[in-house]
């Protein structure tokens, strides 16, 4: 079994053995494709492979305009500014502790934007 995986992949390119692999361990892993993730097409909303009603949308809009607003996610947001804070200023002691304080900005900086653009009303991510 493992050669004839081995021969099969060969005749892949490199982006079809990515595909081919991640569906052979997502049971394993806990893999997100493109196609798992809110995506936006013609308008229409896509959440894991799936078209979202128009109340399904609203609802998930008015979420996002509330979360937005709120002041949980201001503190979140500043739990993890400080905490990235303090893994590259206080802590760090290697080049993987600035690393990881950078990794967790980002981390934020992703949430921030996605919430944003659903605030704006798209699915789509950077909007």
């Amino acid at each position: 079994m493992n050669w004839l995986i081995k021969q099969l992949l060969k005749r892949l390119s490199k982006a079809e053995k990515h595909t081919v692999l991640t569906e052979l361990v997502k049971h394993l892993f806990n893999t997100i494709s493109a196609e798992d993730i809110l995506q936006e097409h013609n308008g229409e909303w896509i959440y894991r492979g799936k078209n979202l009603i128009p109340g399904e949308k609203d609802a998930m809009i008015a979420d996002a305009q509330m979360f937005y607003k709120s002041r949980l996610w201001q503190v979140l947001q500043d739990d993890a500014k400080y905490q990235a804070n303090r893994r590259m200023y206080l802590k760090s002691r290697t080049e993987n502790d600035m690393i990881a304080g950078k990794m967790l900005v980002y981390n934020l900086d992703i949430l921030n934007t996605r919430l944003k653009s659903m605030v704006k009303g798209t699915g789509i991510f950077n909007k």
